[in-house]
């Protein structure tokens, strides 16, 4: 299969009860592909009939990156205590019938304990990154796609942490008491 264009849509149910924060989604802030040159976009869209639900949608280019691309949403949060929960539980919307053409259909969650300052040119510096994948195919039925902590590996700039610099191999293991950013991201 040749590099695509495809638009990805995913309904996500957005609860934080445990912080008794309302959903905001103003308070995300998007991490596309465009970084590096790419043409990915992504959005989150508030769902009139019920607030607690969000569309994560936009459009994942992979041909600008030579078959690559991501497009992401990210959680601009101060920190989060997740160290009494197990895991995270998403609860996905069934997908637009002919939302996306090209079976590509790959989500990942991302977690953070680390934020940097912005650099001159606007980008934070990168940090490890808890990962975890899922998929969820266009006309599926509504559903719940179970996270346990132990399903988030180590990444840094999105490939495995073994391949990282020394530094960030060496960083400790996710901290679920301090939490400082939650993503979710299509890529190929």
């Amino acid at each position: 299969m040749g590099a695509t264009n495809a638009r990805h849509y995913m309904q996500v149910r957005l609860i934080d009860q445990s912080n008794n924060r309302p959903w905001d989604p103003k308070a995300w802030e998007t991490i596309n592909d465009s970084l590096r040159g790419g043409s990915s976009t992504s959005y989150l869209s508030a769902i009139d009939a019920d607030p607690s639900a969000v569309y994560f949608h936009g459009h994942l280019d992979t041909t600008t990156l030579g078959g690559a691309g991501f497009a992401s949403q990210q959680h601009t949060c101060d920190s989060w205590d997740l160290s009494a929960h197990d895991g995270l539980l998403l609860e996905l919307g069934a997908l637009p019938a002919g939302a996306d053409d090209h079976g590509c259909k790959r989500y990942t969650v991302t977690l953070k304990n680390q934020v940097t300052p912005r650099g001159e040119n606007g980008r934070s510096r990168s940090t490890l990154t808890w990962q975890a994948e899922f998929e969820h195919p266009p006309g599926a039925a509504p559903s719940e796609v179970w996270l346990p902590w132990e399903s988030f590996k180590p990444t840094y700039r999105g490939r495995p942490v073994d391949g990282a610099p020394a530094a960030a191999a060496a960083a400790a293991p996710l901290d679920l008491h301090d939490v400082k950013r939650v993503g979710i991201m299509m890529r190929r």
